[in-house]
């Protein structure tokens, strides 16, 4: 389905009956500290679709892991639906450090083909190590796991550990 835009929720599993895209954010090992002003870093992690006319939104956020330093851990799902519209080409998965008073500082990121990660989701449930990048640096890796579920996909009882922030839906 070439030309669909990404849809994330963090909420109880569709009972549409459509398939949808499970992305679980397990954790990270980063390479290091990135916070200039404090030897511990609070992470979070941004997910943003790339749209196929330059635009960017973001789709989705974990919670905040406070004191999560080299190795934080979310263990939080989100639910990717496809829908046609302004054709979701990419989705960036951005992990970025918390602050209070200022902006939040980006410790890596990197970018997947929606179609790729569909594709390599349809094969069933899989880890999938991302690498993440800044400034050409590899700077950690961001583990993930990705899964269909829905009509024919995986059973309800697999999404009751879903995220609860009360993202907004585009």
């Amino acid at each position: 389905q070439v030309g669909s835009q990404i849809r994330i929720h963090a909420a109880a599993m569709s009972v549409s009956g459509k398939r949808e895209l499970d992305i679980q954010i397990i954790d990270a090992q980063l390479s290091r500290i990135f916070d200039s002003f404090k030897n511990n870093q609070d992470v979070f992690v941004q997910l943003v679709c790339n749209y196929a006319d330059g635009s960017q939104v973001v789709v989705g956020r974990t919670e905040v892991c406070k004191n999560g330093n080299l190795h934080p851990r979310w263990s939080e799902r989100f639910l990717c639906a496809r829908e046609s519209g302004r054709g979701g080409k990419t989705l960036m998965f951005q992990l970025h450090i918390h602050h209070t008073w200022r902006n939040p500082v980006l410790c890596g990121e990197a970018e997947f083909g929606l179609d790729n990660l569909w594709s390599r989701a349809g094969s069933g449930p899989q880890r999938v190590p991302v690498p993440l990048f800044k400034k050409g640096e590899q700077t950690g890796i961001l583990n993930i796991q990705i899964a269909l579920q829905g009509a024919g996909g995986m059973p309800n009882e697999a999404a009751g550990s879903m995220a609860s922030a009360g993202f907004a839906q585009p």
